[in-house]
C-alpha cells in the first residue's frame, strides 16, 4: 500500500511539471488574497516558475509554484544582479532556511523556518562577514539565548529568552571577556539584583 501511494504522488508531481510553464508576476499572474499565484486570463492557481523583473528588464525574482503556491526555493536579486535573497517554501509558508545578502554579497541574515514560523537560530553579521549576533527561536517567539558579538569576536551581551521576553540574568562583557554587568529579568523587566564590575575584577 504505501508503494502504491508513493507511486500515485511521483505520478501526480510529474503530470503537475509536465505542464509547467514560465510566468511573469504582474504581467501574466498576479497574488490573490490568499497569497496563491492566479493566472490572469482564467483566474486559475498556477504551475510552474514565477518571475518578476525591474523596469529595465533585469531579474528581479524567481520561484516555482504548485498550485498557486510557492514550493521550494524562491530568490531575489538586486538590479546589479547579485543575490539579495534564498528563501525556502513548503506550500506557501517559509519553511528552511531563508538567507538574506548585502549589495556586496556578504552574508546579512540567516534564519530557521518550520511552516511559517521562526524556529532555531537566526544570525546576523556584521558588513564584514563576522558573526554579529545569534538569537534562538522555538514555535516563532524568541525562546533560549540571544547572543550578542563585539565585531573582533568575543561575547558582549548574553541575554536569556522565555516565551519571548527577558527572563533570567543578563550579562554583559568588557572585551577583555570579563563580566562588566550582570541584571536580574522576570517576564522582560527588571526583576531582582543588578550587579557592575571593573573591568579588573
Amino acid at each position: 500500500m504505501k508503494k502504491l501511494i508513493i507511486t500515485f504522488l511521483l505520478l501526480t508531481a510529474s503530470l503537475s511539471f509536465a505542464h509547467a510553464k514560465n510566468y511573469t508576476l504582474d504581467k501574466d499572474v498576479f497574488f490573490d488574497t490568499t497569497t496563491k499565484i492566479m493566472s490572469g486570463k482564467n483566474k486559475m492557481p498556477v504551475t510552474g516558475t514565477v518571475k518578476r523583473y525591474y523596469k529595465d528588464g533585469k531579474l528581479e525574482m524567481s520561484g516555482t509554484f504548485i498550485e498557486g503556491l510557492a514550493q521550494g526555493d524562491t530568490k531575489g536579486y538586486y538590479e546589479t544582479g547579485k543575490l539579495c535573497y534564498v528563501s525556502h517554501y513548503r506550500d506557501g509558508v517559509l519553511d528552511g532556511i531563508v538567507k538574506t545578502y548585502t549589495p556586496e554579497g556578504k552574508l546579512r541574515k540567516e534564519e530557521s523556518f518550520v511552516y511559517g514560523l521562526a524556529d532555531g537560530k537566526t544570525k546576523k553579521y556584521y558588513p564584514d562577514g563576522k558573526l554579529f549576533s545569534e538569537t534562538s527561536y522555538k514555535d516563532g517567539v524568541k525562546e533560549g539565548f540571544e547572543v550578542i558579538y563585539f565585531s573582533g569576536g568575543g561575547v558582549e551581551k548574553r541575554i536569556p529568552y522565555s516565551a519571548d521576553k527577558i527572563t533570567g540574568i543578563m550579562t554583559a562583557f568588557y572585551e577583555s571577556g570579563k563580566i562588566l554587568s550582570e541584571i536580574s529579568y522576570s517576564g522582560g523587566k527588571p526583576d531582582g539584583f543588578t550587579k557592575i564590575y571593573f573591568d579588573d575584577g
